[in-house]
């Protein structure tokens, strides 16, 4: 029973970290390229293209915010759910050696 629970926790608390390994639309090296460009000298294509990655960047700096406001509260959250799960599982497997030493005896 603590098998997957040990497989749940680290997964929990690994899983912050690989949400936010995706891929960083700011660092797009087009969109790069791009800001160096002036506006009058883009085509509509590439203005498009400007627009679209502008809107994500801002999209994805505002995620990244929420995420590193997160991440602590998650963890203690994670932490708490684990730390709760093991008392009751030794609280459960007391009552178990309990049951089990009163059948013994009669």
């Amino acid at each position: 029973m603590k098998k997957p629970l040990a497989i749940l926790l680290v997964f929990s608390l690994l899983s912050p970290y690989l949400v936010s390994a995706q891929h960083d639309s700011c660092q797009d090296k087009e969109f790069i390229r791009l800001k160096d460009v002036n506006i009058s000298d883009m085509t509509d294509r590439e203005y498009q293209y400007f627009m679209m990655m502008s809107e994500e960047c801002v999209d994805n700096e505002d995620e990244k915010k929420l995420m590193l406001k997160l991440k602590p509260k998650l963890l203690w959250f994670i932490t708490g759910i684990a730390i709760i799960y093991f008392i009751y599982d030794e609280v459960v497997d007391g009552e178990d050696e309990d049951e089990n030493g009163k059948d013994n005896d009669d």
